[in-house]
C-alpha cells in the first residue's frame, strides 16, 4: 500500500491452499514454513515492442492476506495491525528504477 493506505500491487500465490493447513489449539503453535516468489512491475515482450506494468517507486507498506484467488481476503488471521479489511501488515518494500 501506498502512504494513503491505496493498493498498488495484488500479488496472489495459487499453489498455497490453506485448508490444507493443520489445525490446532492456539497454544500448539503449529507452524509451516511456506516460501513465494514474486515480481512487481513484470516486463512482457512481444512482437513488436517490451512493456511493462506502470509501477510507482518509493518506500511501501507490506500487507498478507487469505482470500479468493483475485487477491480479496475472506478470513481474518490471528495477527494485528490489520487494515480493517483482513490485511495484516508485514513489512515494507522499496520500489525504485530499474537499471
Amino acid at each position: 500500500k501506498d502512504k494513503k493506505g491505496g493498493i498498488i500491487s495484488v500479488l496472489v500465490d495459487e499453489q498455497i491452499n490453506v485448508k490444507e493447513l493443520k489445525t490446532g489449539a492456539p497454544q500448539d503453535k503449529l507452524s509451516k514454513k511456506i516460501m513465494s516468489e514474486f515480481t512487481v512491475g513484470s516486463q512482457f515482450v512481444d512482437q513488436e515492442k517490451t512493456f511493462s506494468r506502470n509501477v510507482q517507486t518509493g518506500t511501501f507498506e507490506i500487507f498478507v492476506s487469505v482470500g479468493h484467488e483475485d487477491g480479496t481476503p475472506v478470513y481474518e488471521l490471528p495477527y494485528s495491525d490489520n487494515d480493517g479489511f483482513k490485511r495484516y501488515k508485514v513489512g515494507q518494500i522499496e520500489i525504485s528504477e530499474r537499471d
